[in-house]
């Protein structure tokens, strides 16, 4: 049986894991908003997106400090190692308790694994049209910057002499 305060410690656990997992649900939500307006090129929404996404990534790993300080210290008081028990797993730790709150840890453990589950999904999609959206700049950059070759031709005064490939910007005015 475990004690009154631990109880309460792990009932504050479970609520601290399904905020988790509502503030990567909200995560998600932002990515995938700013992967919408990367494709349309809403450089402000994008711009506004990666702000509330810092925000958001800041306030989750202070809530997961918390988590793992929360997680040690129940460890601690149900006697396992100390140097063991902030690193266990809800799951690891739902078997050290019974009835209705390892049910309950096991539960709120769940929701924030799918979560973390469908934020993990929606950064790869991310990675994949950063790296795209990259690769475009840089053939945009290419085509815009003069070339380091030099070539026979008319420089922009109309004299004869040795040039560097024109540039886009040159070319259309």
């Amino acid at each position: 049986m475990i004690s009154e305060k631990t109880q309460s410690r792990v009932r504050d656990l479970c609520t601290l894991l399904r905020d988790l997992a509502q503030m990567h649900a909200e995560l998600a939500r932002i990515l995938a908003g700013k992967m919408d307006a990367m494709g349309a090129a809403r450089m402000t929404e994008v711009t506004d997106a990666t702000g509330q996404e810092r925000a958001l990534v800041q306030r989750i790993q202070e809530r997961n400090g918390l988590r793992r300080q929360l997680v040690g210290t129940i460890g601690g008081e149900l006697g396992l190692p100390a140097r063991n028990a902030r690193s266990m797993t809800v799951t690891q730790l739902s078997r050290h308790v019974s009835g209705t709150l390892a049910t309950a840890l096991r539960e709120a453990g769940q929701a924030l694994r799918s979560e973390m589950d469908a934020l993990d999904r929606i950064n790869r999609k991310v990675a994949v049209v950063t790296r795209t959206l990259v690769h475009h700049l840089q053939c945009v950059f290419d085509a815009v910057r003069p070339t380091q070759e030099s070539s026979a031709g008319y420089t922009k005064s109309g004299a004869a002499g040795a040039t560097f490939g024109s540039r886009i910007v040159d070319a259309v005015g």
